[in-house]
């Protein structure tokens, strides 16, 4: 394993001026995937208190982030000083982004490249699944009892695959603006499926929608807040006892805007 100190995370702007920001005490690995070959970037940022004395045989859960490295250094800079001051659990927190920090989802142009969603999530879910988990819980003092899945946009829909097709595998999902119409909600309607198949009977959910991601406000956009408060009803707690489900509705936000506020809050209310 290669530990860096200092972890660059580098902001391209106008001009192909940097400027960087240092994540310190974070562990960088580059892992190739066994199906494919793929190599993923997978950063590790251990809670502030891993190495206090006295402490060595305490377990950690752990909350993996499908994004790329900025979208890491934006969950460990809101939720640090929280697990500090004790209103975060402190977690293990894992990053997961593709070679060359590609998004690992982006918008599909085309009918086709909606129907090749389904793919792309199998992919992830047999890396996830045989090599990074397996990996991070042998490595640190990670437990198998609480796991928790952050992702955005595209990257949400993993984690609505990854609860139908690997019930118990994450306890908790934090969804930022999922777009369901990235895959024609082909996963939201399998996990849909599975609550009702029994498959899923406990599960924590937290999803966060900026209040503008919706053509009332944005002309020619998607209506991610409908789709976000379809969910909460067809999972409503009332008809599966174990799902529990919270929906924020970000105030004058937009996609961009939204992401921030749903992780720390989102982080918040899992921690409770």
């Amino acid at each position: 394993m290669k530990t860096l100190k200092w972890l660059y995370v580098l902001v391209f702007l106008p001009g192909a001026l940097q400027a960087s920001v240092s994540l310190p005490g974070t562990d960088l690995l580059s892992v190739a995937d066994a199906g494919t070959g793929v190599s993923f970037q997978v950063a590790i940022q251990l809670p502030p208190d891993y190495y206090q004395p006295g402490g060595f045989k305490k377990q950690y859960p752990v909350i993996y982030l499908l994004g790329d490295i900025n979208d890491f250094a934006l969950v460990v800079g809101a939720s640090r000083k929280a697990m500090q001051k004790g209103s975060i659990r402190p977690a293990i927190l894992v990053g997961l982004t593709r070679e060359h920090n590609r998004q690992p989802f982006s918008a599909p142009e085309t009918a086709i490249q909606r129907v090749h969603y389904g793919e792309q999530l199998f992919e992830y879910q047999r890396f996830l699944t045989r090599q990074l988990i397996p990996l991070i819980e042998r490595r640190y003092r990670a437990t198998d009892k609480e796991r928790t899945f952050i992702g955005q946009n595209g990257s949400a829909l993993l984690g609505l695959y990854l609860m139908a097709n690997e019930p118990g595998l994450f306890t908790n999902m934090l969804l930022g603006s999922p777009a369901f119409w990235y895959d024609d909600h082909n996963s939201l309607n399998q996990l849909i499926e599975a609550v009702n198949a029994s498959s899923v009977t406990q599960a924590r959910i937290f999803i966060g929608v900026g209040q503008l991601e919706t053509p009332i406000y944005q002309d020619g956009a998607q209506d991610l807040v409908s789709d976000a408060i379809s969910l909460r009803t067809r999972l409503a707690a009332w008809r599966y006892p174990g799902l529990e489900l919270k929906l924020l509705l970000v105030p004058d936000a937009d996609n961009t805007t939204a992401f921030p506020t749903t992780v720390i809050q989102g982080m918040h209310w899992l921690s409770q």
